[in-house]
Formats: C-alpha cells, structure tokens, sequence
C-alpha cells in the first residue's frame, strides 16, 4: 500500500496544475472496484483491504487538491515517506547596461594613480580599455579594432585579477569564457610574454595586498 501512495504522489508532483492532479485521482479511483454499504462495524474490520485503503486515501488527496484547485503548485503529503525537493533558486538575468555599470565600476581605479603616485594609465588609453570592455559584454566576442595600451604603471597580476572580479560578478566563476582572458591579453601589450593558458591557470588568485592596495588607491582619488 506505502508503495502505491509514493508511486501515485510521484506521479502527481509531476503535474503542475492542480485542477489536472484533481482529474488523474478520479480516474485512478474510477479503476478501483466498487464497495457494497456496510455498517461502521464492518468497515472498521476491513481498514487493512488495499484496495479501500488506497480509496480512502485518494478521498483525501482529492480534498487537498479540490482546496488547492486555484493554485498552480502540486501539494505533498509528507507523512507518506516521500521527500520533498525545495525549487532551485534561479539567478536573474542582469542588463547588459548594468553589466557595464559594474565592469566600469571595477576597472575605474586604473584611471587614477599608485601608491607611487603614478598614473596608472592615461586617460585616452583608459576610454579605450572601457570601450573595448562594453564592447565584449555588448556581443559577447573580442573587438577587432584593438589598439593595445603599451604600458601600464599596475602589475600583470592587479590587471589579470580585476577581469577575474568583473567575470565572477558578471558570469560566476564557471565555466572560464577564455574571450575575457583574449581581450586582456589583446589589450595589454605587457601581456606578450605570458601564455593564456598560465593567465586561465592563474586567473581567480588574488595578488598579496590587492584589496588594501584598490582601497587606497581609490581613497587617494577621491582627494
């Protein structure tokens, strides 16, 4: 009998609509064999039949379905043995405009100074690192059109870390979409002697210092 209740509960969280649950019930019961009136006497000496337990209890579900007819979600008995599955939280699609907003937002310390006090970049070569950028989010490919900044005053690991961060935030961590590591190796002429495979090997590992180092920097920017 505890196998015919999982089998049939099974069957109706399948269903994702309860008025269609209530219609697979009645045609289960319909199956069963017909009872002749009998006493509560009798009736109490023949709970153990399967064939009227599995009745009684599809009179039941039939009540929980007919309380839920408005509902488009299947209710469970829980008591029955059966598990329930919670519903995977799904992640929201963000705006490609909001994508840029925070790829912009992590890359725009380059456009400041060091702890040197240095300019890490000119202000030419930071629009056009920013546009190349807005440029993959938009199509999803690396542009053709890349004038490659020569040289920075940031380390390759500072560079390679930040495009992990705006990736992570932007995609999660997997799978790696080797067209971000293309674009910084396009974009970066410091990169000419690194391999990408050694950039996608080392592409989450945070370079010592980095989060104090952004800190001050972007402190020392707002002065």
């Amino acid at each position: 009998m505890k196998d015919k209740k999982q089998a049939f509960n099974q069957q109706l969280n399948t269903i994702s609509n309860a008025r269609e649950a209530l219609t697979e019930i009645e045609n289960v019961a319909e199956n069963l064999p017909d009872f002749p009136a009998i006493t509560p006497e009798v009736a109490a000496l023949l709970t153990l039949s399967v064939a009227r337990q599995l009745r009684s209890w599809l009179a039941e579900q039939k009540e929980i379905y007919k309380n839920n007819a408005a509902q488009i979600f299947v209710p469970t008995i829980q008591n029955e043995g059966t598990k329930t599955t919670k519903p995977r939280a799904t992640q929201q699609k963000i705006s490609t405009q909001k994508q840029k907003d925070i790829a912009t937002k992590r890359i725009a310390f380059l456009s400041g100074y060091n702890r040197l006090n240095a300019k890490i970049m000119s202000d030419d070569d930071f629009y056009r690192l920013t546009t190349y950028i807005c440029s993959l989010i938009d199509t999803g490919t690396v542009p053709t059109n890349i004038q490659q900044i020569s040289q920075t005053n940031i380390s390759n690991e500072y560079l390679r870390y930040t495009f992990y961060i705006i990736h992570k935030e932007l995609y999660t961590t997997r799978p790696i979409r080797p067209e971000w590591i293309d674009l910084l190796h396009a974009v970066f002429a410091q990169f000419r002697d690194v391999e990408k495979e050694t950039t996608r090997k080392k592409f989450s590992t945070v370079p010592q210092h980095y989060e104090t180092d952004i800190k001050e920097i972007v402190k020392q920017g707002k002065q």
